[in-house]
């Protein structure tokens, strides 16, 4: 989950998701964290709310990491879960989707394992903002570089692509919100740099539109 991302932007990104899904669940809610990584975003939904969690994860070395943080951890991969159907009222995946090697099966699998009037929250990268779309126009050798030494994701999504893929696995999008990362991670020229500075004032005091954002959060209900 967290291969080659420094891990300032890492606790930075929890923060973020953290208050995002945190004002999503409901007190007493039982949660599925699904590719927990070390427990930070679980541990940080549980300072913010009355929940239980679960997680599961496929690393043993992050697995290790969650348990000192007193976390229930199942080893088990995001296709085949090993829990009875209906179970959790949410199921978080925070930069998960982009690695697993069936994205529709691991949603469909998230969905049987949630109860009927429960919700999925999901980020994932959006890779239809305007920084990417730039850097691909006028700095394509560069920006190709950058990919071929820190990215290791299978797929790569639009905010578009991910709602078609949420109706067809039996999900319907409820709410959706999107955030600027941290600068010290940007790879890109002093434009794009100066944008996403303007971005990440904005989007402190309201929610950016999706096109502005290198991150997004669905909430998606199970509609099945």
């Amino acid at each position: 989950m967290w291969s080659g991302i420094h891990r300032r932007t890492q606790l930075e990104f929890c923060s973020i998701t953290a208050r995002i899904s945190g004002e999503w669940i409901g007190p007493g809610q039982l949660v599925l964290d699904m590719g927990s990584g070390e427990g930070d975003i679980a541990q940080l939904c549980l300072c913010h709310k009355d929940v239980v969690v679960v997680c599961v994860e496929l690393s043993l070395t992050r697995i290790c990491e969650a348990h000192k943080k007193g976390l229930p951890v199942v080893l088990s991969d995001a296709m085949n879960l090993p829990f009875r159907s209906s179970i959790f009222d949410t199921v978080m995946s925070h930069l998960l989707l982009e690695f697993v090697p069936n994205p529709y099966k691991t949603l469909e699998e998230m969905r049987r394992c949630l109860k009927p009037s429960g919700a999925l929250i999901l980020s994932a990268p959006n890779h239809a903002n305007l920084y990417e779309i730039f850097q691909c126009m006028f700095r394509p050798r560069q920006y190709s570089d950058y990919l071929t030494r820190h990215t290791l994701n299978l797929f790569a999504y639009t905010p578009t692509y991910l709602f078609v893929m949420l109706n067809r696995t039996g999900y319907s999008v409820d709410q959706v919100v999107g955030f600027v990362s941290s600068l010290r991670y940007s790879k890109a020229g002093t434009l794009v740099r100066s944008a996403k500075c303007v971005a990440r004032k904005i989007q402190a005091l309201k929610r950016l539109p999706l096109v502005l954002c290198e991150t997004i959060i669905i909430k998606a209900k199970n509609s099945k």
